[in-house]
């Protein structure tokens, strides 16, 4: 995820706690020193920086299957400042959660369960960059 998301112009990311903990040197292999490249900012508490991000005009984005209402599959334009919210889901269903303004990114998937997180987010990020050439 750290190698699409660089190559995806994007250059920060916000982890929490538990994440920060499980980014080893395995995983900065895994994306082939790409990580290297970015800035990680460990959050004590993913709602107060979410809600922190949305005050500063950030478009908070998550693909969540179990949403009824999801937003167009095409994001913002390439310039406009936004995040995606990945493996938070438990972060989202809370009241806390329910207070923010976030848009579901919808990527369709023929068989239920079938795709992973990784390609998932390559998906919303290709979207929500701007590259999309599906674009109307």
């Amino acid at each position: 995820i750290l190698r699409t998301a660089y190559h995806f112009g994007i250059d920060s990311v916000i982890l929490s706690t538990a994440a920060w903990q499980l980014l080893d040197s395995r995983a900065m292999r895994v994306s082939v020193g790409w990580g290297y490249h970015m800035e990680f900012h460990v959050a004590s508490s993913l709602h107060e920086a979410l809600r922190e991000l949305q005050y500063l005009g950030i478009g908070l984005f998550a693909e969540c299957n179990e949403s009824k209402d999801f937003a167009e599959p095409i994001g913002p334009s390439a310039e406009a400042d936004w995040a995606l919210l990945l493996g938070c889901e438990s972060c989202l269903d809370s009241d806390a959660g329910n207070a923010l303004e976030i848009s579901h990114v919808r990527v369709p998937c023929h068989l239920s369960g079938t795709m992973d997180i990784a390609h998932a987010a390559a998906i919303c990020m290709y979207e929500l960059s701007g590259s999309s050439s599906l674009k109307q």
